[in-house]
């Protein structure tokens, strides 16, 4: 089983000031092997610049890149120990999810947060999501793309699929839903109520909503969500 990680390191401590570009500035993709012979490490990345948000696909692992001065998305084929740039816009792009061919990401280049993909096979780069309010988090699972979206003046979250290019609406509640992640036709969330946090999900073959877990914890940020989340998977 491989698992992607980021590490900082002592000799990349470069500073820039990007707020969106979240996580470790100034780290090296590791990526880990586990196996019942014990644990193996190997570095994906060298490049003195900031790395961080990898995801991994089978042999291909994507992630967030500073090296050209702002946010690109970067990957590397770990059969063929190649690297290779997926969008290298002069705007900022962070945040990617990969599932087979397709990259996703959160790409800032007309002025606000918007989610575009890249097919690996064809090399195209598509936009998936445009609007004058942002849009974060995106995953994806098969031809369905997910991601929290304020177009409605509180997060909520919306789905598009990519065969039929149709874009529907997940969750309509009140409240705010954030940081959604995909597998097969279930969709989760985590919903604020209050300083109370849910996982929520929705199945979409069924059209159906449900309750998966309170989370424990004082949620008065959005990274305090993100950290509880990760912790309850």
């Amino acid at each position: 089983m491989i698992i992607c990680c980021y590490t900082v390191r002592d000799r990349m401590r470069k500073r820039k000031k990007m707020s969106k570009i979240g996580g470790i500035l100034g780290a090296a993709i590791m990526v880990s092997l586990l196996s019942v012979g014990g644990f193996n490490e190997f570095q994906v990345t060298s490049d003195p610049e900031g790395q961080g948000h990898p995801a991994i696909y089978k042999d291909i692992v994507v992630w967030q890149d500073l090296r050209n001065d702002q946010g690109d998305i970067y990957g590397y084929n770990l059969s063929t120990r190649e690297e290779f740039p997926v969008t290298t816009n002069r705007s900022t792009q962070v945040n990617p999810a990969i599932y087979e061919n397709i990259v996703v990401w959160e790409d800032y280049r007309n002025g606000d947060w918007d989610i575009y993909g890249y097919n690996l096979e064809t090399q195209e780069e598509f936009l998936i999501v445009s609007h004058r309010d942002d849009k974060f988090h995106p995953a994806i699972y098969g031809d369905i793309v997910v991601w929290q979206d304020l177009r409605n003046d509180n997060w909520d979250i919306y789905g598009l699929n990519l065969l039929t290019g149709e874009e529907f609406q997940i969750t309509t509640e009140p409240y705010s839903q954030v940081h959604p992640a995909i597998y097969k036709d279930t969709v989760v969330w985590i919903e604020r109520i209050d300083i109370q946090a849910y996982v929520f999900g929705y199945s979409l073959s069924k059209s159906k909503g449900f309750r998966v877990q309170q989370m424990q914890g004082d949620l008065t940020s959005q990274q305090s969500m993100g950290t509880l989340l990760c912790g309850w998977i």
